[in-house]
């Protein structure tokens, strides 16, 4: 979210932006950049390292132009500042996502559990598809002290994608056919490696349990 009279990623050179570093906002960013054939914009930028509450603070105060960052913050920056969303993360669908994690000796010893879990997720999914609304009112009864204004949820909602399995099968994939998560997987390695935080090179399979995946209902 970028202050008025900021209408375009490229008008951000010279400008300083708040954005969490070392994180997944730095990441996307970086990648955006990346994909735009922008890298070096990054150099003409000057970061401050700051994210959420502390972010809207740093906008209020002028000391940023501009901000990286998510709900329900974006949506109170928009609407306090009159500000312009110059990049949203709908331009790299599969790029910042929410997995489940666990030791692969976990996984291997409770992997029954594992298959609970996801059946639920798919269970959980599959409803909200058909019930919208009482979703929204489960998901905002847990959350709702984080949003103030109603809009904010409902924008956050709504920005959100939900997998089911169907969705969940093409993005991994399989063994002999991986999906798009393990070009994902790629990218961050490659990225964590130039950034100097990661010494080896993994393979990307290794942190994918194609097993899960399929659970049926």
């Amino acid at each position: 979210m970028a202050m008025r009279g900021i209408y375009d990623i490229r008008d951000l050179a010279g400008r300083k932006v708040s954005m969490a570093l070392y994180t997944p906002s730095e990441f996307w960013f970086d990648m955006l950049l990346e994909r735009r054939d922008l890298e070096d914009l990054k150099e003409e930028i000057s970061f401050v390292n700051f994210e959420g509450l502390e972010a809207l603070s740093a906008l209020r105060r002028g000391d940023v132009d501009a901000m990286v960052g998510r709900e329900p913050f974006l949506s109170s920056a928009v609407r306090e500042f009159k500000g312009n969303v110059i990049a949203t993360s709908s331009e790299t669908p599969g790029l910042v996502v929410d997995v489940l994690f666990s030791q692969r000796e976990t996984i291997e010893r409770r992997h029954g559990d594992f298959e609970k879990v996801v059946r639920g997720v798919y269970r959980a999914v599959d409803w909200m598809e058909r019930n919208p609304g009482a979703a929204k009112g489960i998901i905002k009864k847990y959350l709702g002290e984080n949003y103030r204004v109603a809009s904010d949820f409902d924008n956050t909602f709504s920005a959100v994608s939900f997998y089911d399995r169907n969705m969940n099968l093409r993005y991994f994939g399989t063994e002999d056919h991986p999906g798009d998560f393990e070009d994902t997987l790629d990218e961050i390695i490659d990225y964590w490696r130039d950034k100097g935080e990661l010494s080896w090179k993994p393979d990307p399979e290794d942190f994918i349990e194609y097993s899960l995946v399929p659970t049926y209902e």
